[in-house]
């Protein structure tokens, strides 16, 4: 990422001074910030380092900036949650909140869903792994909350299948069959995402079961449910640890694409630049 910034800005650096050294158009700016503005707020978002604080503040201010969220209930939820996991840690060292909170960010983010999936993210952990039960969710939440965890909580009890296991099942039948709500599967598939960005801190044995179950069973489910970027994303991860070494050759293959990437980039700016000059004279 800082070389394809450094050769960005080597571009404007060297841009003839006709219209001054400084003078950089809207219409430059808005492929530069196309560019890098999604890309430099995933990678925060997807680091396991980035602090609590960033990953609440970004959460929060995605919800409040769209009229369809009730911020107020979101907010209460969070709050439940951050209490319901206190004292608790990840492998990775952050806050337990940390892993509900960036499911949640996911659901808002990539996949645009609505309040009470949104709450039942945050929450999705609640029953499982705390002393709170379904009735203190349904009783501060409402009941479609309350059994939008539920559900999670149910997959999460599911036995681990083997690869002939999972190629012989249905996934998508065997996840709907326990679950009346297929928001439920938007939350699992969510949920496996962010846990699959943070596997390296795993045990070997417990990488390889993961990423064995996110290939044949999470990736599949994505991809029926219209989510193929996830599908995708999901799908390179489990391979970095199902096959290293094939996805060390697919990596060096995107990383010389990127640098061709970032060379139609430039030419882009150039173009935009000569246009404006045409426009003046």
């Amino acid at each position: 990422m800082d070389k394809d910034k450094e050769q960005i800005q080597q571009t404007l650096i060297n841009r003839p001074t006709v219209v001054g050294q400084n003078d950089i158009s809207p219409e430059e700016i808005a492929i530069i910030k196309s560019h890098n503005d999604d890309t430099l707020l995933n990678e925060q978002l997807q680091s396991s380092k980035t602090d609590i604080e960033t990953l609440e503040s970004v959460f929060l201010s995605m919800a409040l900036s769209n009229d369809k969220y009730d911020f107020s209930k979101i907010e209460m939820a969070l709050r439940f949650a951050n209490d319901a996991h206190a004292g608790v840690f990840r492998k990775t060292g952050q806050p337990y909140i940390s892993h509900p909170l960036s499911v949640a960010i996911i659901l808002i983010k990539e996949l645009k869903m609505d309040t009470d999936t949104v709450c039942a993210a945050l929450l999705h952990d609640v029953i499982e792994d705390t002393n709170y039960t379904y009735s203190d969710i349904k009783r501060n939440f409402g009941t479609d909350v309350a059994n939008l965890v539920d559900g999670v909580t149910k997959i999460e009890k599911l036995p681990f299948m083997d690869r002939a296991e999972i190629q012989e099942e249905s996934t998508r039948k065997l996840f709907l069959a326990i679950s009346k709500d297929i928001r439920v599967m938007f939350i699992k598939v969510a949920d496996r995402l962010h846990n699959i960005r943070t596997l390296q801190f795993f045990k070997e044995e417990k990488k390889r079961r993961i990423a064995l179950e996110t290939m044949y069973v999470y990736a599949s489910l994505a991809d029926r449910l219209g989510m193929h970027a996830i599908k995708e994303e999901l799908e390179d991860h489990a391979l970095a640890y199902l096959d290293p070494y094939a996805y060390e050759e697919i990596e060096a293959f995107l990383a010389l694409k990127k640098l061709l990437d970032v060379s139609c980039l430039a030419t882009q700016i150039q173009s935009a630049r000569r246009n404006r000059l045409g426009k003046k004279t």
